[in-house]
């Protein structure tokens, strides 16, 4: 392990969920239940970065090119 917080050592204390609530759109939510759960062990959460799933978005768009090809 690095002695200072660099990109490894961040990449090594990330996780990945998918398939949260949409009401949950700012991740407050999910923030608390992290925070509940590595609380005790001394853990904090940083940061919540949510990123969307893109995939419908990309098929409509591909359709949409399709259509205006005809």
């Amino acid at each position: 392990m690095s002695k200072n917080k660099d990109h490894e050592w961040l990449k090594g204390r990330t996780i990945h969920v998918k398939g949260l609530s949409p009401e949950d759109r700012t991740g407050n939510y999910l923030k608390t239940v992290l925070e509940r759960v590595i609380g005790p062990s001394g853990g904090e959460v940083l940061a919540v970065h949510l990123v969307p799933d893109f995939a419908l978005q990309l098929d409509y768009e591909a359709k949409i090119m399709d259509l205006k090809d005809l």
